[in-house]
């Protein structure tokens, strides 16, 4: 191991000092802290901070994690043509330890990279709350501001498997003859399962479950927030909700005026929350018209877990797991291609990780083609083929976590390719237990199991693929 050391100082020192590390760190302070500055909200400082913090981490991470993968792969075919490589397989080294050093140098500059960018942002969140005109609101905002969140919402409806379900009835039992019939009923169906999901009807109620699991009480209760739209009426009206569980002793009901097209919450407090965390929450309200809530994170609700440094730490920790997968697959690019190849391989296929949802939805259309031509087969293998390609690449989806003081964990990663691959391998789980799988998948064992999966595989192709190199001759 002393010797993957070794190779991993030199390859820190020679990006750094002489492959553009150096600069690359300045830019990406530079660029978060002016994207910080560029951005506006809505003039309340907690808003104000959410935006600019996140507008400021994608962009700078994003270009971060592409430059990780331009710079592995440009290093890794750098020093095989400048036959670097070649000198180092005259001493007694594995090609492994030369694999493993490399990965490990270009995951410390990861890692600087990270620290870097996280404390230009840190500076400019400091620097607004220090010049905010509204003192008062600065102040409270900095009592609460070390203060991170559990978000939990209750269960959405998967309209898109629904439809899919429901059109697959309908040709098994042949009402639906012509793709125009098809496209007809799944226009009607959506619609009404938006309806069912996110509308409730004048001087009615709807029920919203929540599953808090065993969770550590901290603080004086959790949050429940909500925001409705409703059509040609703006003015406040009364609302209620109940709060209830399978123990009937416990309830908490509250009625107060709000307002449309605004954030309104209340505090829940504990004694009403079962000890397994599961409850109901049910709005009804009278002489009210028709409420539209987003499906997404119309209704939700939230309570203390911890301070801002462990998220801070779960953040880069999540991020370094997706760079390290970045790093293989870069060193395996640049194994593989000359360095005009490796550089278009690399930008070709982040780009293609950051459109996994486009190329998701293309894919469905494919398959739901049945004329069975064998361009259409042909679409389908190359389409799978590429996400699963592109599936380890795909950015874990916490910057807004990280940027509203939201938990962040293994499953608010957000890596649906990762995870579906992760659930192939819990099939023997499923097969046993298929409650306890789904339980893995919800902690995000699953989000793990796909990235280890796939990080496995990176790193041993990179490593046939520099096996199988011949590096014996310098000339």
């Amino acid at each position: 191991m002393k010797r993957a050391l070794s190779v991993a100082r030199l390859s820190l020192s020679q990006l750094f000092w002489h492959n553009g590390g150096k600069w690359l760190l300045l830019f990406l302070a530079g660029l978060a802290a002016f994207l910080f500055s560029i951005c506006q909200s809505d003039g309340v400082l907690s808003h104000e901070l959410q935006l600019r913090s996140e507008y400021a981490l994608h962009f700078s991470l994003g270009l971060l994690g592409l430059s990780l993968l331009w710079m592995s792969s440009i290093s890794m075919r750098g020093d095989i043509e400048s036959k670097r490589l070649h000198m180092l397989t005259s001493y007694p080294l594995a090609r492994w330890q030369i694999y493993t050093g490399k990965w490990l140098g270009l995951m410390v500059f990861g890692g600087a990279s990270i620290v870097v960018v996280l404390a230009s942002i840190g500076i400019c969140c400091k620097v607004l709350i220090s010049n905010w005109e509204e003192t008062d609101e600065a102040a409270a905002f900095q009592n609460r501001s070390w203060l991170v969140w559990h978000v939990v919402q209750p269960p959405v409806l998967d309209i898109p498997a629904e439809i899919e379900k429901a059109v697959h009835e309908k040709k098994l039992a042949g009402e639906l003859p012509t793709r125009e019939d098809q496209q007809e009923f799944e226009t009607g169906l959506r619609e009404q399962l938006r309806i069912q999901e996110q509308v409730v009807a004048p001087n009615g109620s709807r029920t919203y479950p929540f599953d808090l699991g065993k969770t550590t009480r901290s603080g004086e209760g959790l949050v429940l927030e909500y925001r409705f739209y409703t059509s040609g009426r703006d003015q406040g009206m009364d609302l209620t909700w109940d709060i209830a569980s399978s123990q009937q002793a416990l309830r908490h009901t509250v009625t107060e005026e709000v307002f449309p097209f605004s954030t309104n919450s209340f505090e829940i407090p504990w004694d009403v929350i079962p000890a397994d965390g599961r409850f109901t929450a049910t709005i009804s309200g009278k002489d009210n018209p028709e409420l539209v809530f987003n499906a997404q994170n119309g209704v939700r609700v939230y309570y203390q877990e911890g301070q801002i440094t462990g998220n801070v730490l779960r953040f880069m920790a999540a991020l370094l797991m997706h760079y390290g997968i970045i790093i293989a697959v870069g060193l395996a690019i640049g194994v593989a291609f000359t360095i005009s190849v490796a550089s278009f391989v690399s930008a070709v296929a982040y780009f293609l990780a950051i459109s996994t949802s486009f190329f998701q939805g293309f894919l469905k259309d494919l398959i739901q083609d049945e004329s069975g031509a064998l361009i259409y087969r042909f679409g389908q293998f190359m389409v799978r083929l590429g996400l699963f390609l592109t599936t380890g690449l795909e950015q874990p989806g916490i910057v807004r976590s990280l940027a509203r003081n939201q938990y962040v964990g293994l499953e608010t990663l957000g890596l649906n390719m990762t995870q579906w691959f992760g659930n192939i391998l819990l099939w023997p789980v499923r097969v046993t237990s298929a409650e306890l799988a789904r339980s893995l998948s919800d902690l995000g064992i699953a989000t793990l199991l796909g990235w280890l999966a796939y990080f496995a595989f990176c790193v041993m192709a990179g490593m046939l693929l520099l096996r199988r190199k011949e590096l014996d001759r310098v000339h």
